[in-house]
C-alpha cells in the first residue's frame, strides 16, 4: 500500500526555520465506523496558533488512496471549501491569532478488502507529538477485529462492538490499521 502524503496529521505548508511549527496540532478525536465494504470517518482536529499573527495552512485529510482504498465517495469539511486533486483533496484553514481552531472532517470510503487505514504517520511532520488523541472504532459485533493500536477498552451494544484507543503525546510510527474477518 502506498499511502499518499494525506493526513490530518496534516501537512503544514509553511516553511519554518524553528524546529517547532507556529501551529501546534493539539488534539484529535476520530470515530471510524466499519461496515461490510466501507468505512466512515468522522474527525475533529484542534490546532493552536502560537503566534500573534494570523496563519494560513493547506491541510490534507487522513485517508489513503491506493489499490485497496479508492478515493472516498463523500467528503465534508465543515465550513471550509476544499479542492479535489487526482490523489485526494486539500483545504485551507485560517488560524486565529494565539488561539485554538477546530476543524471537522467527515468522509466515507469504499473498501475493496477487509482492511481500513487511517493515516497517522504524517503527523510527525508537525515536529512534535499530538498532545491527546482519541480513536473510536466500531464494527458489527460478530466481526473479529485486529487493530494496529491496542484498545484501552471495548464495549458491545446494539449489535456493534466499539474499541476505544486513547494516546497521549502521540508521535506515531505506524498508521491506525483495522482488519477483520466476517462470519
Amino acid at each position: 500500500m502506498r499511502p499518499l502524503f494525506l493526513s490530518f496529521f496534516l501537512v503544514f505548508s509553511v516553511n519554518c526555520l524553528d524546529t517547532k511549527s507556529p501551529i501546534q496540532f493539539l488534539r484529535e478525536e476520530v470515530r471510524m465506523d466499519i461496515d461490510s465494504g466501507s468505512v466512515t470517518v468522522d474527525g475533529y482536529y484542534f490546532f493552536r496558533n502560537r503566534t500573534p499573527e494570523k496563519k494560513i495552512a493547506k491541510l490534507f485529510p487522513p485517508f489513503p488512496v491506493d489499490s485497496n482504498h479508492p478515493h472516498p465517495d463523500s467528503v465534508e469539511v465543515e465550513g471550509l471549501a476544499f479542492q479535489e486533486t487526482h490523489d485526494g483533496l486539500t483545504f485551507v484553514v485560517d488560524f486565529a491569532t494565539e488561539g485554538t481552531t477546530e476543524v471537522h472532517v467527515f468522509y466515507k470510503q469504499m473498501l475493496l478488502t477487509n482492511h481500513a487505514t487511517y493515516i497517522l504517520t504524517t503527523a510527525r511532520q508537525w515536529g512534535e507529538p499530538i498532545s491527546d488523541a482519541l480513536f473510536t472504532v466500531t464494527a458489527p459485533q460478530d466481526y473479529q477485529l485486529i487493530l494496529s493500536y491496542r484498545p484501552d477498552s471495548l464495549k458491545q451494544e446494539e449489535g456493534r462492538i466499539t474499541c476505544f484507543i486513547h494516546e497521549e503525546e502521540l508521535f506515531p510510527h505506524r498508521e491506525l490499521d483495522v482488519s477483520w474477518t466476517e462470519p
